[in-house]
């Protein structure tokens, strides 16, 4: 009934989504990228130090724990103030 034919994805578009994705969910080993991404930083909510550091360590490089929150009590105190305060720009960046 159609005689013209509506050309399919193919692989350029699953690998521009591959490499958005790439952008998105850094993971390591798969970028041929030469530059590097700064780190995220995040704040890490756990009360045992031990598994909060081992937590931290696991996160590296892609994301830089700034805080670690030991209990809820803390977490309602220090985050408001942790995400009003403005962010601090570094000289070299």
């Amino acid at each position: 009934m159609f005689k013209h034919r509506i050309p399919s994805a193919g692989p350029q578009l699953s690998s521009r989504i591959l490499v958005r994705r790439s952008f998105l969910l850094p993971k390591r080993g798969l970028s041929t990228h030469t530059f590097k991404m700064s780190p995220i930083p995040i704040i890490l909510c756990g009360r045992n130090p031990a598994l909060a550091q081992s937590v931290q360590k696991n996160l590296m490089p892609e994301y830089d724990v700034t805080h670690i929150i030991p209990s809820p009590f803390d977490g309602a105190r220090e985050i408001p103030l942790l995400l009003t305060k403005p962010p601090t720009v570094l000289a070299n960046s």
